[in-house]
């Protein structure tokens, strides 16, 4: 099963007393997205953060598959504990 995922930032600014202000989410090139937020920094020397968030997208057919993979793996594993106890 072959996972597609997205990357997005979450955008962030100092906010002048020690902390931090969000500012939104964005997809894209991180200097572009540093340039374009930019005006919404709460002061002119403010440094603006990005932190990486990697997005699933999950499908129909991904969320079926999951689905009978994991009862598969605990049928598998109620399984291998009966061999265990029948070798003890």
């Amino acid at each position: 099963m072959k996972r597609e995922q997205k990357i997005i930032y979450k955008v962030s600014a100092d906010d002048g007393t020690g902390g931090e202000i969000s500012l939104g989410y964005a997809e894209g090139n991180e200097a572009n997205i540093k340039t374009y937020y930019g005006p919404y920094k709460p002061y002119k020397e403010a440094d603006i953060y990005l932190r990486e968030i990697k997005v699933n997208i999950v499908t129909g057919k991904m969320a079926e598959d999951i689905e009978i993979l994991h009862q598969e793996k605990t049928r598998l594993e109620a399984r291998l504990k009966q061999i265990e106890d029948e070798l003890t």
